[in-house]
């Protein structure tokens, strides 16, 4: 079996989004910006592995961080903006740790989203 892992540090850097279709590791330093757009997040990792995703920076988008895999974390001390939800956990098993700020500009409690799959 093989295991991948993609790992991207960002340091006082703009990226306009990232996508990574596998999974994977994001890191974003302080200083750092990853910022789509209304119509696209700002970090979307989705597959079937684990997904990481770790912000002492600005993230922000239509969500701001979106996570789909079987085990996600995100672990923010920095700002996580979505012009929908700040931030979104789908799949089997998921973590926030949270000493920062993760909001959504939408009224209402959109902050997070957390859609864990189901058993039994």
């Amino acid at each position: 079996m093989e295991s991948h892992e993609r790992r991207h540090d960002f340091t006082k850097r703009l990226l306009r989004r990232f996508f990574f279709k596998d999974g994977g590791t994001v890191t974003n330093d302080t200083g750092g910006v990853i910022a789509g757009d209304s119509s696209f997040t700002g970090v979307r990792l989705e597959g079937a592995g684990s997904d990481t995703v770790i912000n002492a920076g600005s993230m922000s988008g239509r969500n701001g961080v979106w996570v789909s895999g079987a085990n996600n974390f995100i672990r923010n001390t920095g700002t996580i903006t979505g012009t929908n939800a700040g931030a979104v956990v789908t799949g089997t098993n998921g973590t926030i740790e949270n000493s920062g700020t993760i909001k959504s500009t939408l009224t209402g409690p959109r902050s997070i989203c957390m859609r864990q799959a189901q058993t039994g």
